[in-house]
């Protein structure tokens, strides 16, 4: 998922979406790309906190208390929206593996 969030924010970084910004909605792992995304936005340099306007993540293997979510909330222009169960079986064993 690190991988895959450098060469999203890579991708987004060099514009090849057009000069509007970017809605970014991912499930499970897709999820956690979205937020090493977003802290890899955050690292480079200048001000790339215009490119995601709004991010949805449904059911992220993320935890809350290790990831960095204000660095990754700064890079959002609007709405940052985290959806999870806390009764969700595979969301806790694809976290722990």
């Amino acid at each position: 998922s690190e991988k895959a969030g450098k060469v999203l924010a890579d991708v987004l970084l060099k514009g090849l979406q057009g000069n509007r910004p970017v809605t970014l909605v991912g499930f499970s792992l897709g999820a956690r790309v979205i937020f090493k995304c977003l802290e890899f936005l955050a690292d480079s340099k200048g001000d790339n906190a215009g490119i995601v306007e709004r991010v949805v993540l449904l059911g992220a293997p993320i935890s809350i208390g290790d990831e960095n979510w204000e660095v990754a909330r700064k890079m959002v222009a609007g709405r940052f929206i985290n959806a999870y169960s806390t009764n969700d079986w595979t969301l806790g064993i694809t976290f722990r593996a």
